[in-house]
């Protein structure tokens, strides 16, 4: 073996196991006048590096060592299996395969996504079918007990939350019926009032009438000569008013055994002077409805106090007089 190799695998060992080697394969390198990186031809370099990993690998007896294997061939076609989207390989990968969508469709965002909704509802229905058809399980069990990911205290939390939201959200409909409720309970007064309003309208109306039809017939029992409810008086306006039935109201009597005096019970009251000495005790605390006279309250004004100061032309005056 020449120099040369030897300096090439101690300074390879030295950058595998540590800086002694190297540090060795460099005192060779000074002491021979070794170059270890100036190789002869490109095989010999290969050979030496397959040397030196069989010797790196014999030190590793007993270990596992995972080879890295670059397969291109074998990717290529594990990449075909997946491109292919066949029913052979949907077992294994659960995949399919759909039609690629028009290169027309690349402007149009609208009927891209139209395509895109498409695809995927009949890739979705194929999955089903192959599923079933190929007793794929894809349900899940009836027994079936799935294990809480979140704690006791999260769910809790969950709850009141849920609990909250539900009353916030019966509370929002309860203000919202009663609100409803309110407006309804003021539609049907403001109903009320304007059937009351109707209705007094009609009474009036109805007796407005009434009135007009006793005028008329007056009239025409005085254009006739005859006797009927013209003959009565004319301030009796309510004597010819009518029932709902039909029945005519009939005129006041006048009280039987009235007295004329009104200082006695049922009695006209007169006109009785201030010196009267009979005028009753009744009438005596209003004065006989005479006024009482009052001081006169806006007579001459009455100075009081000291004297207002004169103005400051009037001081200059007054001054000037002295």
């Amino acid at each position: 073996m020449s120099a040369d190799s030897i300096g090439r695998r101690l300074y390879y060992l030295g950058s595998c196991f540590g800086e002694e080697a190297r540090y060795i394969a460099e005192l060779l390198s000074e002491i021979q006048g070794l170059r270890c990186f100036n190789m002869s031809s490109e095989e010999s370099l290969a050979k030496e590096k397959e040397a030196l990993e069989e010797y790196a690998i014999s030190g590793l007896a007993g270990q596992t060592v995972r080879e890295h294997v670059l397969d291109v061939g074998e990717l290529e076609r594990f990449t075909e299996e997946l491109r292919d989207g066949s029913d052979q390989n949907f077992e294994r990968y659960l995949t399919l395969r759909m039609d690629s969508c028009d290169d027309k469709l690349k402007d149009d965002d609208l009927k891209r996504e139209e395509s895109f909704l498409q695809s995927t509802l009949t890739a979705a229905e194929e999955g089903l079918r192959l599923l079933i058809e190929k007793k794929i399980p894809f349900r899940r069990p009836d027994d079936y007990m799935a294990e809480m990911i979140k704690s006791d205290e999260h769910m809790q939390k969950v709850r009141s939350q849920l609990s909250f939201e539900k009353e916030r959200i019966d509370a929002a409909v309860r203000r919202r019926a009663e609100r409803d409720n309110t407006k309804n309970t003021k539609k049907r007064q403001r109903q009320k009032e304007q059937e009351r309003k109707k209705r007094e309208k009609d009474e009036v109306l109805g007796l407005e009438q009434a009135r007009k039809g006793r005028l008329k017939a007056k009239q025409q029992a005085r254009q006739s000569g005859g006797k009927g409810e013209g003959d009565l008086e004319d301030n009796d306006d309510l004597s010819t008013a009518l029932f709902q039935d039909g029945t005519p109201i009939p005129p006041r009597k006048k009280r039987s055994g009235r007295n004329e005096n009104r200082s006695a019970p049922n009695g006209k009251q007169k006109f009785r002077s201030k010196s009267d000495s009979n005028k009753p005790p009744r009438d005596r605390k209003f004065n006989g409805g005479i006024q009482k006279q009052k001081p006169q309250r806006n007579g001459p004004k009455k100075k009081f106090g000291a004297k207002k100061r004169p103005g400051k032309d009037r001081r200059n005056q007054m001054k000037n007089k002295r």
